[in-house]
This record gives C-alpha cells, sequence and structure tokens, in this order.
C-alpha cells in the first residue's frame, strides 16, 4: 500500500501578499516611533506675553483713587512682568489726558473725547523672561485723567503702544 504524501509549506514561506504586510506593518511601527520620540524631544514654544497692571496703593487690583480734588495726591503701582521668551525692553510712558463725554446725536450713544494730553513722565524697564518690575508712582492732576502707556520697543524704533492700561480718575 502506497503512503500518502501530504505536502505542507515550510513555516517559513510566505505569499508575496504576505510579506507585502509584513514591510507595511514595520514601517508604520518606525514611523509611529519616530513621531512619538519627535512629540516627547522637542520643546513646546509657550505662548509668549506682557503683563503690565496698575495696582491699588495697597498692592491689591482695588482702591485705586477714583475720585481726587484738583493737586490732590494720587498713589498707584504701575508693574509689567515679562513672558516673552528673551530679555526685552520696555519703554513705559505716563500721560495725563483731559477727556470729555459728549451726546452723539447721530449714534445715539455718548461718547469719550479726548481734550487734550501731556506726557508727565517716561521711563525705561528692561526685564529678563519671567521677571517682573513694580514702581510705586505717585501722581496729582490739575484737572484731567491719568492714563499709563506700555510701549514696547521693536529693533531700538518705538512702535505704537502694545499694551495700554487706563486709570479714570474724576477730579472735583
Amino acid at each position: 500500500m502506497a503512503q500518502a504524501q501530504l505536502r505542507n509549506p515550510p513555516c517559513n514561506e510566505y505569499g508575496r501578499l504576505d510579506q507585502g504586510f509584513t514591510v507595511a506593518l514595520g514601517a508604520s511601527i518606525v514611523v509611529a516611533v519616530g513621531t512619538i520620540a519627535y512629540v516627547v524631544l522637542t520643546p513646546r514654544s509657550g505662548e509668549t506675553f506682557t503683563e503690565f497692571y496698575i495696582l491699588g496703593p495697597g498692592g491689591r487690583a482695588s482702591s485705586y483713587p477714583t475720585k481726587l480734588t484738583v493737586k490732590e495726591t494720587g498713589r498707584v503701582i504701575i508693574g509689567v512682568a515679562s513672558h516673552e521668551a528673551a530679555t526685552v525692553n520696555y519703554p513705559v510712558r505716563v500721560d495725563l489726558v483731559g477727556v470729555q463725554i459728549v451726546y452723539n446725536a447721530t449714534a445715539q450713544a455718548n461718547e469719550t473725547v479726548e481734550l487734550k494730553r501731556r506726557t508727565r513722565s517716561w521711563f525705561n524697564v528692561t526685564l529678563a523672561n519671567g521677571a517682573n518690575w513694580t514702581r510705586l508712582d505717585t501722581f496729582s492732576i490739575p484737572a484731567e485723567g491719568l492714563e499709563v502707556s506700555l510701549i514696547r520697543a521693536t529693533h531700538g524704533h518705538l512702535s505704537k503702544a502694545y499694551q495700554e492700561v487706563y486709570l479714570h480718575v474724576a477730579v472735583t
């Protein structure tokens, strides 16, 4: 009696389709590992910004001088905190601005109109990333409002105001 011989292909033989899938799977794993390594090892650039603020004389966001008599002394703390990822020069200008509220009949609303502006002080603040600076500013107003402007220097030239903070003071 003749024995039937079964022919099984050896385990190491794959068809072309199986080989293609294996190569594609290996390439996908290499790409995935490379992408994960890039995301983990590449530093993220954070958001850069500057904090510019006015605090009341007690160092809190309250107790601002909002009503003064003519030539009465008011005090505020002007502050700048840099999160710009570099050392930055901030020229700070304090302006006294006279304003008046007028009714605009066309818009049917009140508008604030600037009457005059006078620069009271101007100083430079240079801050490294993460540093902050504060200054107690004492002022009296002859009959005007107070405005504080932060102007950021760009390549050694002053640009328009980078940030502005306003403190409205009623003078009686």
